[in-house]
């Protein structure tokens, strides 16, 4: 975990912290801010501090900074600000920051193997907060750092968009998503329950890794 990481998870783990005490975000941020050691870090948390003070929402404008928050951090916060579950939403973006799911590409490098417990952690977890397969391949895909993931991602969205099972589009890349993980799929797809199949197939790659 490299010290940018850490220092965001940091950050989160404390802001649903004082969120449970009933400490206002904009206080929090400044504070936040103020304490920062990484420059990029702290220029983009005054700027969600100057957002929020505009009336703009927090993952609107955390959004100007893809360098700093993913996508999948910034969608989180937007679910949690739209269904007034913030604190929830933010318990999953440490997991995502710890686990690696959730850092912006820069922060990572190319792994194959753990880039692909990257991708089906993030589908289990984005899921689970109800955001749609075709929104998750999309964020997912710009978000991983391994080339040949990232283009299989992106015709297996186009393949679900079109019509196919989320398992069928997966079918035409044998070499990253063998028939075993296809068939857990294809049961999940039957029974509603892709985001527990997503958790399940990152957990058995990482114990690969």
């Amino acid at each position: 975990m490299t010290k940018a990481i850490k220092e965001q998870v940091g950050f989160w783990a404390a802001m649903r912290k004082k969120l449970k005490a009933g400490v206002p975000i904009l206080t929090i941020l400044k504070e936040a801010r103020e304490r920062a050691t990484n420059p990029s870090f702290a220029a983009a948390l005054g700027t969600v501090a100057t957002g929020l003070g505009s009336s703009c929402g927090m993952a609107e404008t955390m959004a100007h900074h893809p360098d700093v928050f993913s996508r999948m951090t910034c969608r989180l916060v937007l679910i949690g600000e739209q269904g007034g579950m913030l604190e929830e939403t933010i318990g999953q973006i440490v997991k995502g920051l710890r686990s690696g799911a959730y850092s912006v590409v820069k922060d990572r490098k190319p792994n194959p193997r753990r880039e692909m417990a990257h991708f089906w952690r993030g589908c289990g977890w984005l899921m689970d907060a109800g955001i749609p397969l075709d929104e998750v391949l999309e964020i997912l895909g710009k978000e991983t750092a391994h080339s040949p993931l990232r283009e299989a991602i992106r015709r297996v969205r186009k393949s679900v968009q079109g019509g196919k099972s989320f398992a069928e589009a997966l079918a035409a890349f044998p070499r990253l998503f063998p028939d075993k993980v296809r068939r857990v799929v294809a049961v999940a797809e039957c029974k509603e329950e892709l985001h527990k199949a997503g958790l399940r197939i990152a957990a058995t790659v990482e114990r690969r890794t």
